[in-house]
């Protein structure tokens, strides 16, 4: 590797692909709009942000 490049991780879980329509269909489930489970409602919004590139 040359300098200024990132090192590898050796047991990096890989990020859960998700599209569009998954993140859609995930909004729908009343852990997302009813209970407003911090953890689910935080899998939709970094879904959105890797689709987004933000």
């Amino acid at each position: 590797m040359e300098k200024g490049e990132p090192a590898l991780a050796r047991q990096a879980a890989a990020p859960e692909a998700m599209d569009e329509a998954a993140l859609r269909k995930m909004m729908r489930d009343p852990r997302y709009w009813r209970s407003r489970e911090p953890d689910f409602v935080k899998r939709v919004t970094d879904g959105f942000r890797r689709l987004t590139g933000g």
